[in-house]
């Protein structure tokens, strides 16, 4: 069996932290999960996963600029918007 996937969780809302890591954990490595957009893009950076599953709306750095100042950073993790 290959190595499973690892993925960055960014939400500003633990109840969907929680829902999702749990949702997700038994098909992906949870490297980390974040509460603010700020922190996704700078996890992202260091940690390298697969995906980011991202809120839009979160506080300071919104989902949206977050995925644009990855961009800009060069990284080219793919980035999976989940909002309510």
């Amino acid at each position: 069996m290959g190595l499973r996937p690892r993925i960055l969780l960014a939400d500003d809302h633990l109840g969907m932290l929680v829902n999702a890591a749990n949702i997700l954990q038994n098909k992906f490595d949870i490297v980390g999960a974040v509460a603010d957009g700020r922190s996704a893009v700078d996890a992202a950076c260091e940690l390298k996963p697969d995906p980011v599953v991202m809120d839009i709306a979160m506080p300071g750095l919104d989902g949206l600029d977050a995925a644009k100042e990855l961009r800009q950073r060069g990284s080219a993790v793919k980035v999976v918007f989940l909002t309510v």
